[in-house]
């Protein structure tokens, strides 16, 4: 069901939801009244020639468990924000910031969204408003890091401690620095360990609460060297869980005239990430992947540790096309999946986007390595 204007659509890429207060000028697009069962609606917007910088979702009556928010923007571009909150009007709102400087045109939004029946038997009334007020830098971060860094990885930050090892690939070259940003989501960081390609590793303990909007948090490097992954142990607050899930990327200080390159990119497979399995619950992973690593043909993945049963692939390419990759299923201990021929093998992979989960074991949690056939 539906009601006036306003235009959210559910895709799949990533999620995030409400974050730090700051400056809005909201634009109410429409309403939507939730039914006492799981639902899709979509909300046309009636501001078509206004730009918006990002979309703020609130209960104005009852609560509603959102699952999904997709967005189908001005050029027909259509991108799906997981959230899987559940909230009511004594809640934050959920907020959603596109990752844009000059704002997007939206042509409308889907919902799907389910509730529970109240004692007074009243639907429960969702409000999607559109925010006009621009943003000084890029993504949900509050700040524009991309002029002097480098994304190396990305992780969702919960309500738990997480353990995750990014793979840097051979052509970042040698890092001296190593940046933290948090985004929606306040993220306390206990340690940080980098290892070497000579097979040395320091271990960094930070200690530290990171919020969005705080400048990068930087870790100096003894040295200038070459880094094979860096594993960061990290958590979510409790006291934060209004919030929802957030997300913190992992950079390096962009050095432009040290970045080796190399001439002629190795042929046949090669690793290009990992990523440790959770276990019994359902987990999400984003590789960065970069122009610096090349293009590739196909990819395949290995689990490692763990069974490891996945749920699907996405992989983004340079020019913002999406490609769905069908990994579904069990992936048994050192085994490899079959291969996957890409559409895409003419540009290079942006981000890898998958999500799995490993059986319980007193063995740990599992890994998977991801690897690309040039």
């Amino acid at each position: 069901m539906m009601k006036n204007a306003a235009a959210l659509i559910v895709g799949a890429t990533v999620l995030w939801t409400s974050g730090p207060a700051q400056a809005r000028d909201l634009t109410v697009l429409g309403t939507v009244r939730a039914d006492f069962s799981r639902d899709r609606d979509e909300v046309e917007n009636p501001k078509v020639g206004q730009r918006f910088w990002g979309l703020e979702l609130a209960a104005k009556r009852g609560a509603i468990t959102l699952e999904s928010v997709s967005v189908r923007f001005g050029n027909g571009k259509t991108q799906t924000y997981k959230v899987d909150r559940r909230f009511n009007t004594n809640s934050r709102p959920v907020i959603i910031d596109f990752d844009t400087r000059r704002g997007r045109f939206v042509d409308e939004v889907t919902v799907i969204h389910q509730t529970r029946k109240s004692r007074d038997d009243r639907q429960a009334v969702l409000q999607i408003a559109g925010d006009r007020a621009p943003r000084r830098g890029r993504g949900n971060s509050g700040i524009d890091w991309r002029k002097n860094w480098e994304a190396l990885g990305a992780t969702q930050v919960r309500s738990r401690t997480d353990d995750r090892e990014i793979a840097i690939p051979r052509g970042i070259g040698r890092i001296g620095v190593v940046g933290l940003v948090a985004e929606t989501r306040p993220v306390y960081v206990s340690s940080v360990t980098v290892r070497y390609r000579d097979g040395s590793r320091n271990r960094y303990r930070p200690e530290t609460l990171i919020r969005p909007g705080d400048p990068i948090y930087k870790i100096k490097l003894e040295r200038a060297r070459r880094v094979q992954t860096v594993d960061v142990i990290y958590r979510g607050r409790k006291r934060d869980r209004d919030y929802g899930n957030g997300r913190m990327l992992i950079l390096t200080k962009l050095q432009r005239d040290r970045i080796e390159r190399p001439r002629k990119q190795p042929k046949g497979w090669v690793l290009i990430g990992t990523a440790k399995a959770a276990v019994l619950s359902k987990d999400y992973d984003a590789i960065q992947i970069g122009k610096q690593a090349g293009r590739f043909k196909a990819i395949r993945i290995t689990a490692r540790r763990q069974d490891i049963r996945m749920y699907g692939m996405r992989v983004t390419y340079g020019n913002g096309t999406q490609e769905n990759v069908p990994v579904y299923g069990w992936i048994r201990k050192n085994q490899t999946s079959n291969t996957f021929d890409l559409k895409g093998r003419d540009r290079f992979i942006k981000t890898i986007e998958f999500r799995y989960r490993t059986k319980l074991s007193f063995k740990g949690s599992g890994k998977i390595e991801v690897e690309g056939l040039r």
